[in-house]
């Protein structure tokens, strides 16, 4: 019913790219009823919302994610010229 729904407009594609929180998929269906026609969703909206949100929703909490490694601290390789 969701992909459905959304790949009237979207590609499937679309969709795996953009991963959110469902509070994410909210704000863009909100986003989009404002500002680019989408229908109200009534009754389906909390299907959809569980589906988008099980299937593209952000897998890793942000307390989870790997920090960033720090520089590596090496003089500059010496220009052969």
């Amino acid at each position: 019913m969701a992909r459905d729904r959304c790949t009237e407009c979207h590609s499937a594609t679309l969709l795996s790219q953009n991963r959110t929180s469902r509070d994410g998929w909210i704000r863009t269906i909100r986003r989009m009823e404002k500002e680019e026609g989408l229908e109200p969703l009534g009754d389906l909206e909390k299907p959809i919302l569980d589906y988008l949100a099980a299937t593209y929703g952000v897998q890793v909490k942000p307390t989870e994610l790997r920090r960033r490694r720090a520089p590596l601290r090496q003089p500059p390789v010496a220009d052969g010229g």
